[in-house]
């Protein structure tokens, strides 16, 4: 079981352990900010939960679940639903480094997020993943999401399908 929470300043190594972990692999669904200030990306992260990083963004928190002292993945939750790009980008974004998938840990940031929205008073949560990447829609539906269907948008000023998923919070 995951102790899933933001970080704090004992968390350096374990943070950057988890961030090398990401930088070696090649998996074109990873998006990855390589942070050098860990003091600074902390207070950055207390900030943006506040208020959005830039305009027309969302508030957002990051929680990491910790197994054994060791930051295996992590959890993205963006708070404000009136914002367009919650519409295209969803509430919720997360990743497990790759020697902790498919043991259940994406699936517990997943159910960690859903009771958070919940505890906000949102009913459901929307979540969209790249149309290629089959492993995060299988665990999706797993979850019980319900496939909206498939749009294009520019990302990162690049053109791409994403699947949208609506994921009830009180299930």
């Amino acid at each position: 079981m995951l102790e899933i929470r933001p970080l704090s300043l004992q968390d350096e190594q374990a943070f950057f352990d988890y961030q090398q972990a990401l930088l070696v692999e090649d998996n074109p669904f990873l998006e990855i900010y390589v942070v050098e200030d860990f003091q600074d990306f902390l207070e950055k992260a207390a900030l943006y939960t506040k208020q959005a990083p830039q305009e027309g963004m969302s508030r957002l928190t990051h929680f990491y679940g910790f197994y054994n002292g060791t930051i295996v993945g992590q959890v993205d939750c963006f708070w404000d639903s009136d914002k367009p790009v919650i519409n295209e980008l969803g509430h919720v974004g997360y990743k497990v480094a790759k020697p902790y998938r498919r043991q259940g840990f994406a699936q517990e940031l997943l159910q960690f997020a859903r009771k958070v929205f919940a505890k906000r008073g949102e009913k459901q949560i929307l979540l969209t993943v790249l149309e290629a990447n089959h492993a995060s829609r299988t665990l999706l539906k797993k979850l019980g999401a319900v496939e909206e269907g498939l749009i294009p948008i520019t990302y990162q000023n690049q053109e791409v399908t994403v699947a949208r998923y609506w994921l009830k919070t009180g299930e």
